[in-house]
């Protein structure tokens, strides 16, 4: 590796180390973290996804129940403020990064 393709390398490591520390990545990560380790969210999220699943297997009128009871799951599970803040926050993240990267590059 020559010493300009070094220098590049450097800058790059800077760039993830000085992004571990934003409070905005970390906050996302604890966000993440409370989403996936809510008991009651995930418990909307496998009811909505074991109901998603077998609806194949249900007949007509059955299948117009499920779905809105699916809906309800849904709906509930994305209007919890930790999803929200969630998805806002990843959202931010997301908007952040897209502004470092370019498909030139």
């Amino acid at each position: 590796m020559n010493n300009e393709e070094e220098k590049l390398k450097k800058k790059a490591n800077d760039l993830v180390l000085a992004f571990e520390t934003l409070d905005l990545y970390n906050d996302y990560l604890l966000l993440k973290k409370e989403v996936e380790t809510d008991s009651y969210l995930q418990g909307l999220k496998r009811d909505r996804d074991t109901l998603q699943k077998k609806l194949k297997y249900f007949k007509t009128e059955e299948k117009k129940d499920a779905l809105k009871l699916a809906q309800k799951l849904n709906d509930e599970y994305n209007n919890s403020p930790l999803v929200i803040n969630y998805l806002a926050i990843k959202k931010e993240l997301e908007s952040l990064l897209n502004s470092f990267t370019c498909s030139d590059f």
